[in-house]
């Protein structure tokens, strides 16, 4: 859930990596956009860490062969609480991916600057909750999580 302050909303992100260095990269640049960053270091806990913490964006940066071992992909999208959620799964370069072809869900190569990224992120959380001016023409019903007006 956004957090209010003043008549701004602040986003929550769950950022979820096993690689401690490139977790405290990927909060900093959570944090240095300007959003609320939750974290979650295990791969087989990122189910419940998202039911607990409702994000509003899910960034995971885990080795492919544990995000299949935990089929933590398949378990996002098919769970009614997390499938609403917008998913940004970081990949190594030429890591192939089981699962993100599902709605919702988009992949980019790590690492990443951090321009690059917090214009992806902001894109994200814009594309699916309409946070900023002028995009409510492709926003998404806060309880149906059905595009409510016309998306081009």
């Amino acid at each position: 859930m956004p957090e209010r302050t003043g008549d701004s909303v602040r986003r929550k992100i769950l950022v979820a990596s096993c690689d401690g260095q490139d977790g405290k990269v990927l909060v900093d640049r959570v944090q240095g956009a300007g959003y609320k960053a939750v974290v979650c270091a295990a791969a087989d806990q990122l189910l419940e860490t998202a039911v607990s913490s409702h994000p509003d964006l899910i960034v995971i940066e885990f080795p492919g062969d544990e995000l299949r071992r935990c089929n933590t992909l398949e378990r996002l999208g098919d769970d009614g609480r997390t499938k609403p959620i917008p998913v940004l799964v970081l990949r190594r370069k030429g890591q192939e991916l089981d699962g993100v072809a599902a709605s919702d869900m988009d992949s980019m190569c790590w690492p990443v600057g951090a321009n690059e990224f917090a214009t992806r992120v902001r894109a994200m959380l814009r594309i699916a909750y309409g946070d900023e001016p002028g995009t409510t023409a492709a926003y998404r019903d806060a309880l149906t999580r059905v595009y409510n007006r016309r998306f081009f």
